[in-house]
C-alpha cells in the first residue's frame, strides 16, 4: 500500500516474513523460481505463502498444515488475493493434494494425505507445537524435504534434530534477539534426526496425530503448591485428568516473546479500562498497527497449546473457566470451541461492576466475560446448592421465607471490585476479587478437590480454595505475583 507522500505502508508481519526469505536466498544462494513444492507447518493467515509466491514468479506447490480454524483463516485470505480457483481446501484422502496450487491441510488431515515437498517451512510454528507434533515432522524426515527454513527459539531441542539432518544454525540478529534461523540448501548428507527428540514410538503404541502433548514422565501434584515459571512446560509435566477446575485469567502480552505479540498497553486516564500499579489507569489496544489476521494469529497461537493442556488436565466431571474482557471473547470462543467441543460450552457468564471513567461516546463497558467449559457434556460436577446465594432485587415480590434465603445466582453477576481499602486488597494490577472466585470453587468442586490456575497472578484461586478446603496449583512467570501469592496464602493459613 501506497501513502501519499509517495511512502510504503505494510504491516509488522509481512516485515519478518520477508526477512525470514532474504536471510535464506543469502545465506543458501537459493534460487527460489527453482523450488517446485513447499511444505509449511503453521501458516498463520497465509502471508508467507502469499510472499513466497510472488517471489517464486510462477505457481509451486504449496501446501500449509494447521489447525482447522487457521485453514478456514488461511482459505478466506489466500482467496481473495489468488482467487479460489487457486486455493484448495484438502480435506482428507479424497481430495488430493493440487498440483501448482496452494493447498491446505487441516491437522486433522494430515495422516490421510501423502505429503513430500521440495522445501519444508516453519517459522516458529513448530517450535511451538507440543511434543508429538514436532516428533510427527521429525520422524518423517521433515516430509522429505531437502531444504529447511526454520525458525528456533535458543536452545529448541528441534535444532539439533535438523543439524544432525546438515542443517546450519543462524542468529537472527537484532531484529529478533535469542531466535534463530536453521537452514539446509541441496541434497546434503543426513542422518535419521529423530533421535534429538527421543526414541520414536512404536505402531502399536503410536496414537493418531493429535494437538495436544504426548505423556512423558509426568506427575500428580501431592501438596499445594505455587510455582515460578512458563506455564506451558509445567503443564506438560503434569499427568492428565488431574484437577476437578481450573480457571484461568491469561494477560495480555504475556510469555518470554512479548515484543511478538500485536497487543500494545496505553496509559488513558479517561478511558482506560485496566488499572495498573498506583492507580494509573490503561487502555488495551489489541491490533495495535496490525490487521485483524496478524493478531488473531498471535493471541491464539499462544493460547491454544494452553487449552489443549486445560482440557487434558480436567477429570471426567471437571470444569474449565476462562476469564477474559469483551475485546477476547469471542476469539477465545471460537478457539475452546475447537478445542473442547461446542457440545461442551455450559455458560458464558457476565460479570458486571461500575468503577472507573467513563467514555463519553459510546456505552461504558463495564464487564468481563467467563466463558465456562466442561469436559463431558452432561456429566460434570455442579452443586447449585454449594453457592453462597445473593439478595432478591425487590424482595417485596417474594415470600418472607425467600427473601432472607436469597436467590441462586444468574449467568450475570453484579459483583464490585477488589476494594481499594479492604483486607483482600494486595496491590496486584489485576487482582479479582474472592466473591467472584468462591461463587466458581463452590460451584464446581467438592471438598479436597484439586484447582489449577496457570496464569495466577495475585492467587485469588488458591485462596478461595483454600477457605474451602480445596487443594490448589497455583503457576505465573512474574516473581512479582508468585511473591504476591506466597505472602497471600500464607497470611490465609495462619489466620484459619
Amino acid at each position: 500500500m501506497q501513502r501519499s507522500n509517495g511512502g510504503l505502508i505494510t504491516s509488522s508481519n509481512t516485515i519478518h516474513h520477508t526477512h525470514h526469505l532474504a536471510r535464506f536466498i543469502r545465506a543458501t544462494q537459493a534460487e527460489p523460481s527453482g523450488i517446485a513444492s513447499v511444505i509449511e507447518w503453521g501458516g498463520g493467515y497465509g502471508n508467507f505463502a502469499k510472499l513466497f509466491r510472488r517471489l517464486h514468479g510462477g505457481a509451486p506447490t504449496y501446501v500449509i498444515v494447521d489447525t482447522p480454524l487457521f485453514s478456514c483463516i488461511q482459505w478466506l485470505y489466500l482467496s481473495s488475493i489468488f482467487g479460489r480457483g487457486e486455493v484448495e481446501l484438502i480435506t482428507g484422502v479424497d481430495t488430493p493434494i493440487a498440483k501448482r496450487k496452494i493447498n491446505l491441510v487441516p491437522i486433522t488431515a494430515v495422516e490421510q494425505v501423502p505429503l513430500t515437498a521440495d522445501l519444508f517451512v516453519s517459522t516458529w510454528a513448530l517450535n511451538e507445537s507440543t511434543p508429538e507434533a514436532q516428533r510427527y515432522v521429525v520422524e518423517r524426515d521433515w516430509f522429505a524435504a531437502a531444504h529447511l527454513l526454520l525458525g528456533m527459539h535458543d536452545g529448541e531441542p528441534l535444532i539439533g534434530a535438523a543439524c544432525q539432518g546438515g542443517a546450519e544454525c543462524l542468529p537472527v540478529g537484532e531484529l529478533m534477539p535469542h531466535q534463530n534461523y536453521v537452514l539446509r540448501w541441496g541434497n546434503v548428507s543426513r542422518t535419521p534426526p529423530a533421535q534429538a527428540l527421543g526414541a520414536p514410538r512404536t505402531e502399536r503404541d503410536s496414537p493418531r496425530l493429535r494437538w495436544q502433548p504426548v505423556s512423558m514422565q509426568r506427575r500428580r501434584p501431592t501438596r499445594d503448591e505455587i510455582i515460578l515459571g512458563d506455564n506451558l512446560p509445567v503443564l506438560d509435566g503434569l499427568d492428565d485428568e488431574g484437577f476437578q477446575l481450573i480457571y484461568v485469567d491469561p494477560p495480555f502480552n504475556t510469555g518470554k516473546r512479548q515484543s511478538r505479540r500485536s497487543l500494545q498497553t496505553i496509559a488513558d486516564a479517561e478511558e482506560g479500562d485496566r488499572s495498573g500499579f498506583g492507580g494509573r489507569r490503561y487502555r488495551t489496544r489489541l491490533l495495535a498497527e496490525s490487521s485483524y489476521a496478524d493478531h488473531f494469529d498471535d493471541y491464539l497461537a499462544f493460547l491454544m497449546p494452553r487449552f489443549e493442556h486445560a482440557r487434558r488436565l480436567l477429570t471426567a466431571s471437571g470444569t474449565f473457566y476462562l476469564h477474559v474482557d469483551y475485546r477476547e471473547a469471542h476469539h477465545c470462543k471460537l478457539a475452546l470451541d475447537e478445542v473442547f467441543g461446542r457440545d461442551c460450552f455450559l455458560n458464558e457468564i457476565i460479570w458486571a461492576y461500575d468503577y472507573g471513567a467513563r467514555a463519553k461516546r459510546r456505552w461504558p463497558a463495564k464487564h468481563d466475560t467467563i466463558l465456562v467449559y466442561v469436559k463431558t457434556p452432561g456429566g460434570h460436577h455442579f452443586d447449585a446448592e454449594a453457592v453462597d446465594r445473593e439478595p432478591y432485587m425487590a424482595p417485596g415480590l417474594v415470600t418472607a421465607e425467600k427473601a432472607q434465603r436469597g436467590k441462586l445466582p444468574t449467568d450475570v453477576w453484579w459483583h464490585t471490585i477488589v476494594p481499594t481499602n479492604g483486607s483482600e486488597k494486595t496491590g496486584y494490577p489485576t487482582q479479582k476479587p474472592e466473591g467472584i472466585l468462591r461463587r466458581i470453587v463452590q460451584a464446581s468442586t467438592r471438598e479436597g478437590d484439586w484447582c489449577l490456575d496457570f496464569f495466577a497472578g495475585s492467587g485469588t484461586l488458591g485462596a478461595a480454595a483454600a477457605q474451602l478446603r480445596r487443594r490448589y496449583m497455583l503457576i505465573d512467570e512474574s516473581p512479582d505475583a508468585v511473591a504476591v501469592m506466597r505472602a497471600r496464602l500464607a497470611a490465609s493459613a495462619e489466620s484459619a
